[in-house]
């Protein structure tokens, strides 16, 4: 008779955690990146972000960005963000009788004396008069943020352009103006140079980049914050899209990768964190009502030159980290070998080329002269190939030249692409930053 065998029945797997992206963040920043599947999804009130339940996708890294809350001056409770880095200039309006008519107008001090006598004395003020005595010089149209009275009974200032303080004795008869049209500086300036500046009013600079605010100038800066969002992508693609980490509702649970999907997940993290710049950074938001979103959206492209990393920091593993330096070691290292046997290392394609999220000039030129050599049905073809055939009908008679030409505004109001994701991944193209035959 043959032996049975008990068997005690199996135990189930435990299931996945369902977490929420912000215990996803606190958890597991420091061990991106992660597989995750959509348990609760999303669907943005613009039409521009959708995430499907059961829809798979890789997590990067953390991206934090330190922004400053604003609202438009007595016109709602509509919040806005600014990224400190960002190219707008504003000028801080002094009201001490809540007069908005008679402070935009500004108030002008004769003299030391009168300028510290006021109260409360104006944050930042602008020299209208040039004064010498001694050491102490003064120059026409020297930015400076009053501190206030020292022990020895004068005012002490800084220059903002000089990073100068200067002590005024309180003879000294420059005359000084809170005039905001005089009086302009980036909001970095503000934050680190204006202690407890916030809240404030500011004027915004009335230039074609910066009528957003729906028409409005007179802002109010509430606070400084750091705002963090997941930089992520679905596999096979290097396209990345982000998710801020606050975003409600949305729960996932870690994905168990094989090894090929685990190699894939840290390859093209890897490819994201050296080719990301700061600078093509979009807002993320999309839970907002419309003109919300289109305004944050053009504060958070209008980013200042040279100061792109400034108050963004990327977050990851340090297993990430170990593989890209022994990357860089291992070409450096294969490098002196061919250099040490009179050899080169072969160049690599052109549109191959990416350095620290910057292309280089030529291969934008390359990229995009490539482009412009398409023809209508090629450029169907790209479409395609991009995963973005619903955009095949508004794309008909545009040629690659013509696709050179296209703006995000144009992809949305003319050619119906509304999602921000497609409009960066079409964007890239445009530009130059990813040739169509990489798609």
């Amino acid at each position: 008779m043959p032996v049975v065998l008990k068997m005690d029945p199996a135990k189930p797997l435990p299931k996945p955690k369902v977490m929420t992206l912000q215990e996803l963040a606190s958890s597991y920043s420091d061990k991106l990146p992660v597989s995750v599947t959509a348990q609760c999804g999303y669907y943005g009130k613009n039409s521009n972000m959708q995430l499907s339940v059961g829809e798979t996708f890789f997590i990067h890294l953390m991206k934090t960005t330190e922004v400053v809350h604003v609202v438009a001056a007595g016109q709602g409770i509509d919040k806005y963000s600014i990224p400190i880095n960002s190219s707008c200039q504003l000028s801080l309006i002094y009201n001490p009788h809540e007069n908005v008519s008679e402070a935009l107008q500004g108030y002008v001090f004769k003299g030391v004396m009168k300028l510290a006598s006021a109260n409360p004395l104006p944050k930042v003020v602008t020299t209208l008069t040039a004064w010498k005595k001694g050491n102490t010089v003064i120059e026409m149209n020297e930015i400076l943020v009053v501190r206030g009275i020292n022990s020895s009974k004068e005012l002490e200032v800084f220059n903002m352009k000089s990073n100068q303080i200067k002590l005024l004795p309180f003879k000294c008869q420059s005359k000084f103006t809170t005039d905001p049209r005089l009086l302009y500086m980036y909001l970095l300036d503000i934050v680190d140079n204006i202690p407890g500046a916030f809240p404030c009013q500011v004027l915004l600079q009335d230039t074609d980049d910066m009528r957003m605010l729906s028409g409005s100038r007179h802002l109010k800066l509430i606070k400084t914050a750091t705002e963090a969002t997941l930089l992520c992508s679905y596999p096979g693609t290097n396209d990345h899209f982000e998710l801020p980490v606050d975003l409600p509702n949305v729960t996932v649970t870690i994905c168990e990768n094989d090894e090929t999907v685990k190699f894939q997940l840290y390859e093209t993290t890897k490819n994201i964190i050296s080719e990301y710049n700061p600078a093509y950074a979009t807002c993320c938001r999309d839970d907002v009502a419309k003109d919300v979103y289109e305004t944050q959206s053009k504060m958070y492209a209008a980013i200042r030159e040279g100061y792109e990393n400034k108050g963004v920091h990327l977050k990851f593993s340090e297993e990430i980290v170990r593989q890209m330096e022994g990357t860089a070691q291992n070409t450096a290292h294969r490098q002196e070998q061919l250099e040490s046997n009179g050899m080169q290392e072969p160049k690599q394609s052109l549109y191959a080329t990416l350095q620290n999220g910057d292309c280089m000039e030529e291969v934008r030129l390359a990229n995009k002269d490539y482009l412009a050599s398409l023809s209508e049905e090629m450029v169907i073809d790209v479409l395609h190939s991009m995963g973005l055939p619903q955009y095949e009908e508004a794309f008909r008679g545009i040629t690659g030249a013509a696709m050179c030409k296209l703006t995000e505004e144009m992809l949305e109001c003319q050619l119906g692409v509304k999602s921000k994701l497609h409009q960066i991944r079409l964007m890239k193209i445009v530009r130059g930053e990813k040739d169509v035959r990489s798609v």
